[in-house]
């Protein structure tokens, strides 16, 4: 059975693990653990759900996963630290949007370095905006009510969208 026909392979399961990372990292966001610990679970949920599945077979895949898993993870702290930082200046929606477009941005990069993907030159305009729409998601009063989810699983799923159109039809899967 080939990579594309295998149980993530198909664009609209891809859509519902971006979709149930995003709930999953709702769930970790209410976890009784200390801050960096829930982004540390929220981070690797959206690592091993919505950037593992863009991995081919091949030699190296272990270790190309344990690198989206740690890059993810790393993702996520900086963009909560970047949050906190930004608060501290400003109001707390432009904190969240501008964080949430430096984790899109950033977790282009982790996928252009570590899956690898061959991008077209959309992808950085693009995840910069699903970054934006993210964030705009994330800081609207009525998601902010809702504790955030709405927010997660929209930026998690357009984050994967931008990777999916402008990488996904020229996956690297030539044994890296």
């Amino acid at each position: 059975m080939s990579w594309s026909m295998s149980w993530c392979g198909s664009w609209y399961t891809r859509v519902l693990l971006a979709a149930l990372s995003g709930w999953l990292a709702w769930l970790a966001g209410s976890a009784p653990f200390p801050l960096t610990g829930r982004a540390v679970l929220q981070g690797a949920v959206f690592g091993a759900l919505v950037l593992v599945p863009f991995l081919g077979p091949g030699r190296g895949r272990a270790v190309r996963a344990a690198a989206l898993l740690a890059g993810s993870v790393a993702i996520q702290l900086t963009a909560l630290n970047l949050a906190l930082h930004l608060a501290t200046l400003g109001p707390l929606p432009f904190a969240i949007t501008a964080a949430a477009i430096a984790g899109a941005l950033l977790v282009a990069a982790l996928a252009q370095a570590a899956i690898p993907l061959r991008a077209t030159w959309p992808l950085w305009p693009l995840a910069a905006a699903a970054g934006l729409l993210g964030g705009l998601v994330l800081s609207f009063p009525p998601a902010m009510a809702a504790g955030r989810l709405p927010g997660l699983v929209a930026w998690q799923a357009l984050v994967w969208a931008v990777l999916y159109a402008t990488c996904g039809q020229t996956l690297r899967r030539a044994g890296f």
